[in-house]
């Protein structure tokens, strides 16, 4: 990248951010480019830039003045997906919230595939359609990075200020954005613990091969056994495609020792633990609980209403736009901003007590 565009970059934040308010007077040339670091030749390509762009006015003798920028400000989601036919669930119901919390305060949300930074865009493609579209900030949806990722590094050069919803805490090791962060291992373990206080032993878990929500097997066990029922942990799946999960529970429920209750990796895996479950003859809750874990808006169609270990993605989201809009306190301070969200327990119609008298399937 240029000196010009980390200069423009670097002011462009500023005015976005409100650290330059529109009516402000910039800095004279001498002053400013010595602040930054760069010749004033540098400088003055880096203003006319910022003045193409609608931003400044350059007044001959008078200097360099912040414009009001028209409507809203305009911010940028990353979300995960294919196509935008196939963007994550999770990633959905993060857009959702933010499209209505930003609206409240006139704001507009814009959203860009993360394959487009992966793949398609190149980093001069990706910084003009952050100028042109005139965005103000950028916000990451459902989303781990691995280090030295293209897109990380796009993300990096963007020159705007970046949140992470829904972060992990090995992502903390690769990169600085303020992120929203939940402990999962106890999220997870909240929805075992309800499962037990209903008298459940014999709790089935379905996970997703490549993810345990923070767990390991090492460390699921260990839980499992704290909560005297490690006998469970012969109850542990993986699924590859949720595709696989009816053949899965078909299978656990023809065993000679089928599970009472279902934990399940997500919500749409818990929709169709309950489907195979009620094709198979069972009823829900009445022969077998069944719990999931997210708290997405499809639960509201799930037949009986699905328990849930609830993320609050509302939270989050009301925690990542509060940051983004103090941007000016933290973008470029290197502070370190880490939010734990909460996640509560709510038990409805698919979980209740262990029938002794669970039906088996020849």
């Amino acid at each position: 990248m240029f000196k010009k565009d980390q200069v423009f970059n670097v002011l462009k934040s500023r005015i976005i951010c409100g650290e330059y308010l529109p009516g402000y007077k910039l800095p004279g040339e001498s002053e400013l480019a010595a602040s930054l670091g760069v010749s004033r030749i540098t400088l003055r390509s880096a203003l006319k830039m910022l003045q193409d762009n609608g931003m400044i006015s350059i007044r001959n003798r008078s200097g360099s003045y912040v414009l009001e920028q028209s409507g809203g400000k305009k911010y940028l989601a990353v979300v995960t997906g294919e196509d935008i036919d196939h963007i994550r669930i999770s990633s959905m119901c993060q857009v959702q919230e933010l499209h209505k919390v930003l609206a409240l305060h006139g704001d507009e949300l814009e959203l860009v595939l993360n394959v487009e930074l992966k793949k398609t865009l190149s980093l001069n493609q990706w910084q003009r359609k952050l100028i042109q579209g005139r965005i103000a900030g950028i916000f990451v949806c459902s989303h781990s990075f691995v280090a030295a990722e293209r897109d990380l590094m796009m993300l990096n050069h963007s020159g705007l200020p970046v949140v992470q919803l829904e972060g992990t805490r090995s992502d903390r090791n690769i990169h600085d954005f303020p992120m929203a962060l939940r402990n999962m291992p106890e999220v997870f373990a909240g929805g075992v613990k309800h499962l037990c206080l209903l008298g459940h032993q014999r709790i089935a878990t379905l996970f997703a091969w490549n993810d345990m929500r923070g767990f390991n097997a090492k460390s699921y066990q260990k839980f499992l056994e704290d909560c005297n029922i490690g006998q469970a942990y012969d109850l542990v799946r993986y699924f590859k495609k949720k595709s696989n999960i009816p053949q899965i529970v078909r299978k656990m429920m023809k065993s000679s020792k089928p599970p009472t209750a279902f934990m399940c990796f997500c919500d749409s895996s818990a929709k169709l633990v309950i489907e195979t479950l009620a094709a198979m003859g069972y009823c829900v809750p009445e022969d077998v609980s069944v719990m999931g874990i997210c708290g997405y808006l499809e639960r509201l169609f799930i037949t009986p209403p699905l328990s849930v270990v609830n993320f609050h993605y509302d939270i989050a989201v009301q925690e990542a736009v509060q940051i983004m809009y103090r941007a000016n306190e933290w973008f470029g301070s290197g502070e370190i901003i880490t939010r734990m969200i909460p996640f509560s327990v709510i038990p409805r119609g698919s979980t209740a007590r262990v029938s002794k008298n669970i039906k088996t399937l020849n």
